[in-house]
This record gives structure tokens, C-alpha cells and sequence, in this order.
């Protein structure tokens, strides 16, 4: 499984680097989106099941977030050709749950990687909301496309951060240093902001 694990998310860096680049919409993008969601779905459906195992309260938020993340996402880029309420139910419930182990596991004082769970569990519990107001009100238009960007976006930036920063020690020393670490993390989040920007102007948010 952790042979399975790392592939499927060498093959996620990669394949979501060249959907982020790609022009929006355009054939290598639809290509590299579907690459990216197929390896994130595995990598992180593994890395579910060995957190599960190991009981590793961390890896468990941060897992079952970005496995929800990726999986809205795709729904969202498919909803003007397949829509199902009851699996947006589900999923809600899935991040409602995930948001609380979030804070359940990160609030004590002595919680291990506490910031890091609280933030998993915060972001949950935002999504979960975009996921009541959709089920209300719907989502079609450039709310779509910003639900669709961010979620797929933040699945990335979760990616990118568990590989620079949770799996430093791996890398080699001549790039093993902070500042070089975060490059690649503040550049997937910055490319968030930027094309939600694009989308939704000064309306931007997280649908």
C-alpha cells in the first residue's frame, strides 16, 4: 500500500502541476484534471486507511478532507450533466464529521500538530457550509467554476504541503531548506486566490 501511496501522489504533483498551467478548460487541462483527481482519490484513500490504522489524528483530518475535497470537486466540474442530492448530502456529512474530529483532535493545548488540525478542521467545516448553500440555492455559473477551482486547488496545496513540508526529511539536503520548501506551497495558494480572483472579482469566496 505504501508503494501504491507514493506513486499515486508523485503522479498527483505532477499531473495537477500542468492542470494548474494549462489553460483553463482546454483539452490538456480536462487531461491533466482527470489524471490528477483519479491519482488524489487513490493516494489519499490509501493514506485514509493507513491514518485509520495507525491512529494518526493528523493524517486522519487531513486525509478525509482532501478525499472530500477532490471528490466535490469532480462533482462540481460534472453537475451541468449528472447531479445526485443525496450524494451531496452524504459528502456534506462526510466534511461535517471531518471538521469535528478536526477541532475535536486539535483544540487540547497538547494536541500533536495542532495547527495544522485545526486548520483541516476549519477548512472542512467551511466546505460544509458552501455545501448547504449549494443544496438551497444551486450553483451554476461562475459559482461553479470558483467551487470547482478552489476545492481542486486546495486539494493540491494540501498535496504539495504534506510532500515539502511533512515528508522534508526525505528530500534531498541541498534543498532541504525552509524557505525553498514553501516556495512551492505558497505558489499553489497564491494561484488559488489569484484565479478565484479571476472568476468571482471582489465576490470572491468559497462556494
Amino acid at each position: 500500500m505504501k508503494d501504491i501511496h507514493i506513486a499515486a501522489g508523485l503522479l498527483a504533483l505532477c499531473a495537477g502541476a500542468v492542470a494548474m498551467l494549462a489553460a483553463k478548460g482546454g483539452p490538456r487541462h480536462r487531461a491533466a484534471g482527470r489524471v490528477f483527481a483519479a491519482a488524489m482519490l487513490l493516494m489519499t484513500g490509501t493514506a485514509l486507511v493507513a491514518a485509520l490504522r495507525y491512529r494518526q489524528a493528523v493524517n486522519i483530518v487531513a486525509a478525509g478532507l482532501t478525499l472530500y475535497l477532490v471528490a466535490t470537486g469532480v462533482l462540481t466540474a460534472v453537475r451541468s450533466r449528472w447531479s445526485n442530492r443525496l450524494l451531496d448530502t452524504l459528502l456534506l456529512v462526510w466534511a461535517l464529521v471531518v471538521g469535528t474530529l478536526g477541532m475535536a483532535y486539535g483544540l487540547p493545548a497538547d494536541a500533536p500538530y495542532r495547527a495544522a488540525v485545526l486548520v483541516f478542521g476549519a477548512l472542512a467545516l467551511v466546505a460544509a457550509a458552501g455545501d448547504g448553500r449549494m443544496l438551497v440555492r444551486g450553483t451554476e455559473g461562475r459559482m461553479r467554476t470558483a467551487r470547482h477551482l478552489w476545492r481542486m486547488t486546495t486539494a493540491m496545496w494540501i498535496a504539495v504541503l504534506s510532500f515539502f513540508i511533512g515528508q522534508a526529511r526525505f528530500l534531498p539536503d541541498a534543498v532541504r531548506q525552509p524557505l525553498l520548501l514553501a516556495i512551492p506551497v505558497a505558489a499553489v495558494g497564491l494561484a488559488m486566490f489569484y484565479w478565484l480572483w479571476r472568476v468571482l472579482g471582489a465576490r470572491a469566496r468559497f462556494p
